[in-house]
């Protein structure tokens, strides 16, 4: 009976993970991706200009240990995970937020046209940040499930 229960746990850690992981990928490559190889086309930038925004968006992954360390040492209302997830889809919304605001195609006044190329790579980086951060969250509360259900407390 135990062993069936560890299994079934197992399998749900699997589904849970499997899922999370598939959504991060479709939204920062998915949806994305467009935006970060087409809209420099649009706004004229060089190709060094488009080689800088499209490594932008995964710079922050250089800093996923870092970010593990601040939630582990630093609570915010007394939660070590699930404050800095907020704040992390936090940074991403806001940032799209700005490029819909100051481009073309969003919420931009007449006359004006697209955003530069510096206040795209900043959104660009500000929400790979974002989405980076949430995602080194989840993995830290999968794993402080899995370790609690594996290693029992004495």
């Amino acid at each position: 009976f135990v062993l069936f229960i560890f299994h079934s746990f197992l399998l749900e850690i699997y589904i849970f993970f499997g899922c999370w992981d598939f959504s991060f990928s479709f939204a920062t490559k998915g949806l994305s991706g467009p935006l970060i190889n087409v809209y420099p086309l649009n706004m004229n930038a060089t190709e060094a200009q488009q080689t800088t925004i499209s490594s932008l968006r995964s710079l922050p992954a250089s800093f996923k240990l870092l970010f593990g360390f601040i939630s582990d040492n630093v609570l915010i209302c007394g939660y070590r995970r699930k404050s800095y997830m907020i704040i992390g889809w936090a940074i991403s919304a806001i940032s799209m937020g700005m490029l819909l605001v100051d481009s073309e195609c969003g919420l931009a006044e007449k006359g004006e046209s697209q955003p530069s190329v510096e206040i795209f790579s900043l959104t660009i980086l500000l929400f790979g940040t974002g989405f980076w951060f949430a995602d080194v969250m989840a993995d830290s509360i999968v794993v402080r499930v899995f370790v609690g259900w594996v290693i029992p407390s004495c």
